[in-house]
């Protein structure tokens, strides 16, 4: 575990809230494509179902497919904090979006 790890905690509405240094943990929601971390096909938001050492195992929330990722489970945790609701811009530069 990283030092000062606190995980999920409540917020004052009584919602999760996730701490972002916390490793990346067995049921945890990916959300989306992933960087093609889990293969060019997988473009589902996933639920965490195993980890290994170098390894993560999970499983796409809408068709059920069990995906496989060869890794550091820590590199997949910039996957897990944007809802699919939000789109998928905000992985992006805001420079990105502005027309000079």
């Amino acid at each position: 575990m990283k030092p000062g790890y606190q995980g999920a905690r409540r917020d004052g509405d009584g919602d999760d809230v996730l701490n972002p240094d916390a490793p990346l943990r067995v049921g945890d929601k990916l959300y989306g494509y992933c960087g093609g971390e889990f293969g060019r096909d997988s473009y589902g938001d996933k639920r965490v179902e195993a980890i290994g050492g170098d390894w993560v195992v999970a499983r796409e929330t809408a068709s059920e497919q069990v995906v496989f990722y060869k890794g550091d489970p820590e590199d997949l945790t910039v996957h897990r904090d944007m809802p699919a609701d939000e789109g998928r811009r905000g992985r992006l530069a805001p420079s990105s979006f502005t027309r000079e």
